[in-house]
């Protein structure tokens, strides 16, 4: 019984060590830690293996050697004899590559990606791995192959092959509408085009303000005229509605010195036929007169308009000029009540405005009025005035009513919001100027405004522009529009 228990406990030890001899050998591979060759076995038969510095080496056996499928190419394949003869033979695509042979390089023929050593067979030559060849490839997030740079892809040449954004220099079409590679003149940071007005103040395109409201009549710059600077006691630009608003352009309020009342005048209008129609203003000033914040109507509660009210009536009018408008020193200005098209044929020159938008002969005004707005044949008023866009009071430039007493304005005592307007000459007592015909218009003969008082009113620096005698200062001559009235 005893030798039987030895013999048993001898053949544990020995399958015991024969165990561990196993373990041990199967423990080391490619770059595994060692102590001898033995246990750095090689993983293909045309490669070996060694120890090396405590570390398993692989390295391919050298070319020629024989392999079970013929024999080792010399980079750690086994391939047939042909392979390395250097004769294009077999399923080759290229001498010695390609087919069941190694994968052939960059430049040399193949029939498919599997022939190439970059995956990539394009035109029966292997490419190089890279931008723009529809495999993405480490550093790649990208690469979908269409060679252009205006998606969301840039792939073409000088693509990055990394998700399109604002910024990276490439238009990525759809979502762009430029991309400079950082703000530029022409271009926003956020890869918007750079527009006055657009809310984004550019300052590569020398803009020193834009809160795109598109208005030159605050403290920014950025309406139609405006170069989105900020605005300035000497700009020419009248801000009504700013921080640093003014009385009128360049003056008062909070720019130093008060303003001078404007020296403007109606000087002559046409009110028949309705394509002639025309109302124009003279500057008898010796300095070019700014057109900002001031307003024509045919409406007798104009003033109204500062409590948000406008003409009820589409035959009636309010407007304002465009943007940096004026009228030179001794100078005039005409306003067609039609188009610039109309105007001209009637006179055979241009007006300097006009109220259709749609002809480019002339720059339209602004405000209310319609397609059926104009001046009444018998008898209707007018009245150029000023307003700063925000008081609850309008300012008289001057006044004009003819024909008839009943289309006049008195507005004595009215409350407008907080402001109660001073006495005015009551309809009924207004002197008036003649009534034009088809042949004629009404004209200023006289810039002396005869009779009107100038204090105590409600004119610009307290004129009654109501009380002056307009049958003495305005008379019925030939149409002369833009140029100096013939009066008797």
């Amino acid at each position: 019984m005893l030798w039987q228990c030895r013999r048993v406990a001898r053949l544990i030890l020995v399958a015991g060590f024969f165990l561990f001899g196993c373990a041990q050998a199967g423990n080391s591979d490619k770059g595994d830690s060692c102590e001898a060759k033995s246990e750095c076995p090689a993983t293909s038969q045309c490669e070996e293996s060694t120890c090396s510095a405590g570390r398993c080496v692989t390295s391919p056996k050298a070319q020629g050697v024989m392999c079970t499928d013929g024999i080792c190419s010399g980079t750690g394949q086994c391939v047939a004899a042909s392979c390395i003869n250097g004769t294009l033979d077999g399923d080759e695509s290229d001498v010695d590559c390609g087919g069941t042979c190694m994968p052939c390089a960059p430049g040399l023929s193949c029939a498919g990606d599997s022939d190439c050593v970059s995956g990539l067979c394009q035109n029966n030559s292997c490419s190089s791995p890279g931008c723009g060849d529809g495999i993405v490839q480490p550093p790649e997030t990208c690469d979908d192959g269409n060679t252009t740079n205006e998606d969301g892809c840039p792939d073409g040449v000088g693509g990055t092959c990394q998700p399109s954004s604002c910024g990276d220099g490439f238009v990525d079409a759809g979502h762009e509408d430029c991309d400079d590679g950082m703000e530029s003149s022409a271009c926003n940071a956020d890869c918007t085009f750079a527009v006055c007005g657009d809310g984004k103040t550019n300052a590569s395109a020398g803009e020193t303000c834009d809160d795109g409201n598109n208005s030159d009549a605050d403290d920014c710059l950025d309406g139609a005229s405006g170069l989105c600077t900020t605005a300035t006691c000497t700009d020419g630009y009248f801000n009504q509605n700013g921080v640093n608003a003014e009385t009128s352009v360049d003056c008062g309020g909070a720019c130093p010195g008060s303003c001078s009342p404007p020296e403007l005048l109606l000087s002559e209008i046409v009110t028949t036929p309705t394509g002639a129609e025309f109302i124009e203003i003279a500057n008898i000033g010796n300095t070019a007169a700014s057109l900002a914040g001031l307003y024509l109507s045919d409406w007798n509660g104009y003033y109204t308009m500062a409590n948000g009210q406008t003409p009820p009536n589409d035959s009636d009018f309010v407007v304002s000029f465009p943007a940096g408008a004026s009228v030179p020193a001794s100078g005039k200005v005409t306003i067609s009540l039609e188009s610039a098209s109309a105007f001209q044929q009637a006179y055979s020159t241009t007006p300097d405005f006009d109220f259709d938008s749609t002809d480019a002969g002339a720059p339209a005004m602004s405000g209310s009025f319609s397609g059926n707005s104009g001046l009444t044949n018998n008898g209707e008023m007018v009245v150029l005035f000023r307003w700063n866009g925000s008081a609850d009071s309008v300012e008289d430039v001057d006044y004009l009513v003819y024909g008839s007493a009943n289309q006049g304005m008195d507005k004595s005592g009215l409350l407008v919001g907080s402001h109660t307007y001073a006495a005015e000459t009551s309809t009924s007592q207004q002197s008036l100027a003649p009534a034009p015909n088809a042949t004629t218009s009404a004209s200023r003969c006289s810039n002396s405004e005869p009779g009107e008082s100038q204090t105590g009113g409600n004119g610009v620096g307290g004129s009654d522009e109501t009380s002056e005698n307009l049958s003495l200062s305005w008379q019925l001559t030939p149409p002369t529009p833009g140029a100096g009235n013939i009066c008797p």
